[in-house]
This record gives structure tokens, C-alpha cells and sequence, in this order.
């Protein structure tokens, strides 16, 4: 039996930053266009640091998937078949949805007619 809590990312996924609101450019006054222009330029620094945890959350997410696939296929019992690749891939892409326990039933159901 797999511990699917293994594959789960325990990083919160990063929090996009709210973009500021423009503001009526026909009757703003430079104050609040001032207020606008600092507000995106927050903004724009916050989306740099977002960017990056979430391609360092991506990362980690791929990497974990990269061990289910493998120790999913070796549960399976497909380690070393020929049509491995293949039952995984439609496995993936039908359970993908539900989680990664419907990716190893479907992987299952695969392995019973390849094997």
C-alpha cells in the first residue's frame, strides 16, 4: 500500500500579489497617480518574488511526481515492461483529476491487461 502523503508538496502554494486598481486617468489628480505608479512598482518587485517561490514550488512538485511515477509503476508491478511508459501515461491522463490514488487504480487496471 503507498503513502500518498509522500507525494504531497508541504509547501503552501505561493500567493499571487493583488494587482493595484488604475484609477481614472481623466480626473486623477498627480496625487493619486503618484499613488498608482508606486503601487505598481510594489507590485511588479512582489510578481519577481512570487515568480520565484513558485518555480521553486514547481520544481518540488515535479520532483515528486517523478518518484510517485516510479514507485507507482513498481507497485504495478510494470517495473522493467516494455509498455510501462505507455500504461502510465494514460493512466496519468485519465486520473490525473482525482488525485494520484486514481492514477495508481488506473495503473492497475493497465497493468492487469499488460501483464
Amino acid at each position: 500500500m503507498m503513502n500518498f502523503e509522500a507525494y504531497r508538496n508541504k509547501d503552501p502554494y505561493p500567493v499571487h500579489p493583488d494587482r493595484p486598481l488604475r484609477p481614472n486617468f481623466k480626473n486623477a489628480t498627480p496625487a493619486e497617480l503618484r499613488r498608482y505608479a508606486d503601487a505598481v512598482e510594489k507590485y511588479e518587485r512582489e510578481m519577481v518574488g512570487f515568480k520565484l517561490r513558485r518555480n521553486e514550488w514547481d520544481k518540488t512538485q515535479s520532483q515528486l511526481e517523478v518518484c510517485f511515477k516510479i514507485d507507482a509503476i513498481r507497485e504495478a508491478g510494470l517495473e522493467g515492461h516494455p509498455k510501462a511508459v505507455q500504461c502510465w501515461e494514460k493512466a496519468w491522463r485519465l486520473g490525473k483529476g482525482n488525485g494520484n490514488c486514481s492514477v495508481l487504480d488506473w495503473l492497475m487496471e493497465f497493468a492487469e491487461v499488460a501483464l
